[in-house]
């Protein structure tokens, strides 16, 4: 199934297609099934936030914004709401794919933020059904996705008239380039061209499941998971815009780089579209979970109680930091790089780089850095092509988890019933907060803990169906959306924040009124309340496990940003003929704050109020029509977003005042208008 399309932001767009394949058998109490499904895609970003003075300038003046100095500080003019900062234009022939119609070689739309992504998935199924009373069904999956996304290396100036990037300029000045003799005589080197960010996994795994029915009113279920995953994150060339190659001779500690004049070894930093640079890093996750249930039915009454027991462990490998070495069972981290000496003699070490003078005199060895001098007696030498070195890599670390969850329903007659539900989760923390991109272990990382309870009654009759639950969520040792660090004298330093924790309330409402036969109204209303709830003190350790610096900071009761808490919305559905409809549809949006890093409230802006954006209201019309012809059948629908055609906005950051001025945002999507059809058979 195709979709390929430009979106309502300048110069994004859509291009992707879908596929599924499924083959079963059936034999006896077996049925075996293999699928396959998956979605090759590409799609253009508006990827900065800017002042909405920018992409609106009226609307910027009504929120109280002096949108002239605000345009004056970020040398812009207004552009327009669908504005997009993140391309422009070239006349080059470039093998690239962010434009969706490509016109190559007669110049075209150029998006330097392009995302794209293939994650097919396979599952061998096999479901065994000995008896009513009892049944298996195991699933083994495999996932291999590749994908990333682009950038431009360096930043590109802007056309003051468009405000569009010149990529142009990017294309003439790389084949202007002058050859580097070092690297080779006739070529251009890139100085700035396209990169991508490359995410890839292989993941597998087993998931089986057995029902018992033990009695008529008891059922049982038991299982286990148990999955792998490998993440491969690396940097590659993805276009050189004009030039012939570009040249990486830092960013792999283990490279061997030239040092004169006609040094074949220069030609290790030279780089082609495709070849690896800037990072090369693989991290492992191993997986293992038991879980069981028990559910009693009888009469009214429907309970259940569920719980499982799971272990995870991590473990990050670099290929682009110096290689570890393994001497008598004991790890060195990170000591030989390219033309590292490591002497050790049991005891003690010394490691020399390539500009330190080495000198052995019978069994001692003298190391000279200026005026300095260290020596050490009977050492082995050490390099990082030793047997004895490996890729930079961490220890495997193991966090152990649980979860119980028990929840009972109460049938009161045929219309009305209520339940409640409530739960523990004790889960390991995301990975991204275990280690640094250092391979450093991340001090005091704690599981996340949740603890939640909802209830609700639910009514339904011919005409009149409703939904109402109440829920109250507490999140303790919440992880923070990026790793928090510090400079201090021993380097930049990496730490966890323990003790963030969150708390979401709220009470949702949902109904549906049958007015006449044809006529349907549609009602919803969503109340929440989320706040971070704690303040810390964080001691910054170094690897002796001495406190270099302290963070303190405090997000009580500050609400949860990029979240409209707040949700309002009503429908009505008419059919005109049979399966031919309307429907109109408004939802209204408020209690939407910017989105902030709770670790930078410290000193006066501890537990300030991030800025809450304006709240809004959207207008949506659809029709749709179902008809067959020739036994093939045809869905039609169409629909208008935003018909009013409002100014509004989907996500902010929080600025420096924590007022509208200083946020950064996205804007919402104007008035579109779509068409869609789906035939099936």
């Amino acid at each position: 199934m195709p979709a390929r399309g430009s979106n309502w932001a300048d110069a994004t767009f859509t291009d992707a297609y879908s596929y599924f394949i499924k083959i079963q058998k059936q034999f006896d109490k077996h049925l075996i099934s293999l699928s396959a499904n998956g979605s090759p895609q590409k799609h253009g970003m508006r990827y900065d936030r800017l002042p909405m003075a920018i992409y609106d300038k009226s609307f910027s003046d009504k929120l109280g914004i002096n949108s002239d100095s605000v345009l004056l500080a970020y040398n812009q003019i207004e552009r327009g709401r669908t504005y997009n900062p993140n391309w422009g234009s070239t006349t080059n022939d470039v093998a690239y794919m962010g434009n969706p119609f490509p016109d190559i070689g007669n110049g075209g739309q150029f998006n330097d933020r392009v995302n794209f992504y293939h994650k097919p998935q396979i599952n061998l199924s096999h479901f065994w059904t000995p008896s009513d009373r009892w049944s298996l069904s195991t699933v083994a999956y495999l996932s291999i996705g590749k994908g990333g996304g682009t950038g431009l290396k360096n930043s590109a100036a802007k056309l003051p008239e468009t405000g569009q990037l010149n990529v142009q300029s990017i294309y003439d000045g790389n084949t202007m380039n002058t050859p580097n003799v070092l690297y080779n005589a006739t070529e251009r080197p890139s100085t700035n061209y396209l990169r991508s960010n490359n995410n890839e996994h292989f993941w597998y795994g087993i998931l089986s499941t057995a029902n018992f029915k033990l009695n008529d009113n008891l059922n049982a279920m038991f299982g286990l998971d148990a999955r792998s995953y490998k993440g491969s994150h690396f940097q590659t060339v993805y276009d050189l815009m004009g030039g012939d190659y570009t040249v990486d001779a830092a960013s792999n500690a283990n490279q061997v780089n030239g040092t004169y004049i006609g040094d074949p070894n220069f030609q290790n930093a030279v780089r082609h579209d495709g070849d690896t640079i800037g990072y090369h890093n693989d991290s492992f996750v191993k997986w293992g979970g038991l879980f069981g249930q028990i559910e009693y039915k009888k009469d009214r009454i429907t309970a259940f109680l569920t719980g499982s027991i799971s272990t995870t462990q991590y473990q990050r490998v670099d290929y682009y930091k110096k290689r570890d070495l393994v001497l008598d069972g004991e790890v060195f981290s990170q000591v030989v790089g390219n033309g590292d000496r490591f002497f050790y003699n049991g005891e003690d070490y010394i490691v020399a780089t390539s500009t330190n003078v080495v000198n052995v005199v019978n069994d001692t060895t003298f190391i000279t850095a200026g005026s300095n001098t260290r020596y050490i007696v009977n050492a082995d030498e050490y390099n990082n092509k030793s047997p004895e070195s490996r890729y930079a890599s961490t220890d495997v670390k193991h966090f152990y988890g649980n979860t119980f969850k028990t929840g009972a329903n109460f049938k009161i007659n045929e219309s009305q019933n209520v339940f409640m539900n409530a739960g523990i989760l004790n889960m390991a923390p995301r990975m991204d907060v275990v280690f640094d991109n250092n391979n450093n272990e991340i001090k005091n990382t704690r599981n996340q803990h949740v603890y939640a309870v909802e209830g609700g009654y639910n009514f339904h009759n011919k005409r009149f169906a409703a939904n109402l639950n109440a829920y109250y969520t507490r999140w303790d040792n919440k992880p923070p959306s990026s790793i928090p660090q510090v400079v201090t004298s021993d380097g930049t330093l990496y730490y966890n924040i323990t003790g963030l924790n969150a708390l979401h309330k709220g009470v949702e409402l949902d109904f549906i009124y049958k007015l006449k036969n044809k006529f349907e109204f549609e009602g919803l209303l969503s109340w929440g309340d989320w706040r971070t709830t704690s303040g810390s003190t964080s001691n910054v350790t170094d690897d002796n496990g001495n406190v270099v610096a302290v963070i303190d900071f405090s997000a009580k009761n500050v609400h949860v940003g990029d979240a409209a808490q707040i949700q309002t919305a009503g429908s009505i559905r008419y059919e005109i003929i049979k399966n031919l409809y309307i429907k109109g549809r408004f939802t209204y949006f408020d209690k939407n704050y910017a989105n902030f890093d709770p670790i930078l409230l410290t000193g006066t802006n501890k537990d300030r109020e991030s800025w809450k954006m304006p709240s809004y209201g959207l207008l949506d019309f659809f029709a749709g029509y179902d008809f067959t012809y020739h036994k093939v059948k045809f869905t039609a629908t169409s629909g208008i977003s935003n018909a009013l055609d409002i100014t509004y906005l989907t996500d902010a950051q929080n600025g420096t005042k924590f007022d509208a001025t200083t946020a950064t945002v996205f804007m919402g999507m104007g008035r579109r208008i779509n068409f869609s059809l789906r035939i099936s058979y």
